[in-house]
């Protein structure tokens, strides 16, 4: 294989490469580290990835790989002799039960494990998830996700106003379901106490968890990032809310949607827990909120009738992540763990190829699996 100082040849391997997380994770970041230096990425869909691109490649990088495919595809990489690295920034060994995907999260999690363990290196995003995956400290490397730059082509971006005389706009997002709880009952208390001058936006599935919950709010579909990031700055007297459930999944998540909300210029409400208690200073650059009704409730009340603290908050925390969770350091720590994950490859000796004829039989069988793979999934794409 090349040596880590050489130009890399990456083959990113993902569930859906157009996905945002995958965007998040391994498209842009990994672009971005290319741009500044000689380096090429080969991003394909897991289930289409021929034993020939790993020729190709230096490094084949698997995104959250929850199938036997993806479990093989790492072997046949490490067999050619190229670095494996999982890519990882959830807790999908432990999925909570109110996911939308909970229980095919269940049945992955084997294979979750098999990954973890047949990788060079396991990046993960935040030093807390490699410390609940058991990782350890030679085998992960802390790839951290970071905030969506919104300045970074249109300069400055004022922050969104804050008028104590117009009604608040509440935003909720979730590209999965959330255990929200208490916080929606208190949110639904504050939108009743306030006759018109809350107005909720939710963006996702959480919609229907803040239903269920009797909060009356304009529902929008899931976004592209940029799109995302751009519609919450352009929202008048903006409040974001994040609440967690107390599960192991919940408190191995990152705290990119503050992130992100920080970029726009959104004053936050986050449970005080895992990735918010790790990130957010409390009173300064956002609010960490107790696990109960009345800490939601007091904070709500207090965040709803205070402008200047949202102003104030909003800006301190924008400061904050651009200085801290740019993405920049993004790039950076890719850069770093292809490194690491060249040497260690390189630490397993010479690669142990088949015989030629059975490496012919096997790209054949596999050009077949992949064909078939392909065709049932246009079968499935015109079901009604």
């Amino acid at each position: 294989m090349a040596p880590a100082t050489a130009p890399l040849r990456v083959l990113a391997a993902a569930a859906d490469p157009a996905a945002t997380i995958t965007r998040i994770r391994l498209g842009d970041p990994i672009s971005a580290l290319f741009s500044g230096q000689a380096g090429e990425l080969q991003l394909r869909p897991l289930h289409d990835v021929p034993l020939a691109a790993l020729d190709w490649a230096d490094v084949l990088v698997v995104q959250r790989g929850t199938t036997p495919r993806h479990l093989a595809l790492m072997q046949a990489a490490a067999t050619r002799g190229r670095a494996v690295i999982y890519d990882i920034d959830d807790l999908l060994t432990e999925a909570a039960p109110h996911l939308v995907h909970a229980e095919s999260l269940v049945r992955a999690a084997p294979w979750v494990r098999a990954g973890l363990q047949a990788a060079d290196l396991v990046t993960v995003s935040t030093p807390r998830l490699a410390e609940m995956l058991q990782l350890q400290q030679s085998r992960y490397h802390v790839v951290p996700n970071t905030a969506f730059a919104l300045g970074a082509t249109t300069g400055a971006d004022p922050l969104p106003a804050q008028r104590a005389d117009e009604p608040v706009t509440v935003l909720v997002a979730g590209s999965d379901r959330v255990a929200g709880g208490v916080a929606w009952q208190a949110l639904a208390a504050a939108e009743r106490a306030a006759a018109g001058r809350l107005r909720v936006l939710a963006v996702g599935p959480v919609q229907a968890d803040l239903a269920q919950a009797g909060v009356q709010c304009e529902r929008l579909p899931l976004m592209p990032r940029e799109a995302f990031v751009r519609w919450a700055h352009e929202q008048p007297n903006p409040l974001a809310l994040i609440p967690l459930d107390d599960s192991r999944f919940s408190a191995g998540k990152s705290a990119i949607k503050w992130y992100d909300y920080s970029e726009a210029g959104v004053p936050t409400l986050a449970s005080d827990a895992g990735p918010y208690r790790d990130n957010l200073d409390h009173g300064r650059t956002g609010w960490l909120v107790g696990p109960s009704l009345a800490d939601w409730q007091a904070a709500l009340d207090a965040a709803l009738t205070d402008a200047a603290g949202r102003l104030r908050i909003a800006s301190a925390a924008r400061a904050h992540v651009r200085q801290h969770h740019h993405a920049a350091l993004m790039a950076q720590a890719w850069g770093d763990a292809l490194v690491r994950a060249c040497h260690t490859a390189a630490g397993r000796g010479p690669a142990a190829l088949p015989a030629p004829w059975m490496e012919t039989l096997r790209e054949r069988v596999d050009g077949l699996l992949r064909a078939l793979r392909r065709w049932n999934r246009k079968r499935l794409a015109r079901r009604p």
